[in-house]
């Protein structure tokens, strides 16, 4: 068996107001990952017990409900009577201070969590204006400038997020068309492929899945151009002006004036590259002209 882990046990923390919605979730899961029956005593309320009370052949009601004698109770009654408890003391474990002290008069999880919703969350009609202010927000959604195509995609997904946690309902086909009109203009092709698609328009998941792809593969492009043109170096004169010659990186010699040495090597093809300027390879003197130039020198001296 695996040693105890307090770190793994300890219940999710209630952060603000507005992290109510994804508290939510954590609690939820952390309880279910205990027992089950603890979500069920806060979402749908304490358990009822069935066992009769010895003195009258009624059972007991929600209207009379009073501490319960732990003997006249079924074993499972009594398991799910303390899983009330518990859960009430595992929710309440979650709460910041200044906040349990505003539901102290609630005792059951349940109470206490529909106090505590209806404080962060707000009566129907502040509920209202969030779900307009968010739908707002999707249809004015777009690329901001600088970032990326993945820190665009949280936004959308965080902001799709929030819609559901209120309670707005999306239509799929205005959520594919509204992520795919925020990419930039380059992504017109991707765009159009995508809308033609037969699974269009698709689970959000999927789509952004899908954008992922064309991100990544468009990148490697880039980055295999960016290395085809790293073998290629421009040649300076003295006079700083670009000789514009494809050389081979183990040619890259210079003579102590700054000229290209006569025994460099070329390459005497330049490959093809898109959009790229048009290179020429710098030509040596005829031998005949160097050595007339020798000669003439000689004739001076």
């Amino acid at each position: 068996m695996a040693p105890n882990d307090d770190s793994d046990n300890r219940v999710p923390r209630l952060v603000n107001r507005a992290d109510f919605n994804n508290w939510t979730i954590r609690l939820k899961h952390h309880l279910c990952s205990i027992d089950n029956d603890l979500w069920k005593s806060i979402d749908k309320g304490p358990h009822i017990p069935t066992q009769t009370a010895p003195d009258s052949a009624s059972t007991y009601t929600k209207d009379s409900i009073e501490p319960y004698p732990e003997d006249n109770l079924l074993a499972e009654d009594l398991r799910k009577v303390k899983n009330d408890s518990k859960a009430y003391s595992l929710m309440c474990k979650g709460l910041p201070l200044q906040v349990l002290s505003r539901l102290d008069a609630y005792q059951t999880g349940y109470t206490m969590f529909k106090a505590l919703k209806s404080i962060c969350e707000g009566g129907e009609q502040l509920r209202s204006l969030k779900k307009q202010k968010l739908k707002r927000q999707l249809e004015l959604f777009e690329h901001i400038a600088g970032e990326s195509v993945h820190q665009m995609m949280n936004r959308f997904v965080h902001l799709t997020t929030e819609m559901t946690n209120v309670g707005a309902k999306i239509d799929l086909q205005d959520l594919n068309d509204r992520l795919l009109c925020a990419l930039l203009s380059s992504w017109k092709q991707t765009v159009t492929l995508l809308k033609h698609t037969e699974k269009f328009p698709m689970d959000l998941d999927l789509l952004i899945a899908k954008i992922e792809e064309v991100e990544i593969d468009e990148s490697s492009r880039n980055t295999d151009r960016s290395g085809s043109h790293a073998q290629y170096k421009y040649v300076v004169n003295p006079s700083n002006t670009v000789e514009n010659a494809f050389l081979a990186q183990d040619a890259t010699k210079f003579d102590d004036e700054g000229d290209l040495f006569v025994g460099a090597s070329f390459y005497t093809d330049s490959p093809y590259i898109p959009n790229s300027p048009t290179y020429s390879q710098p030509q040596s003197p005829p031998r005949a002209q160097v050595q007339t130039q020798s000669e003439s020198q000689s004739s001076t001296v």
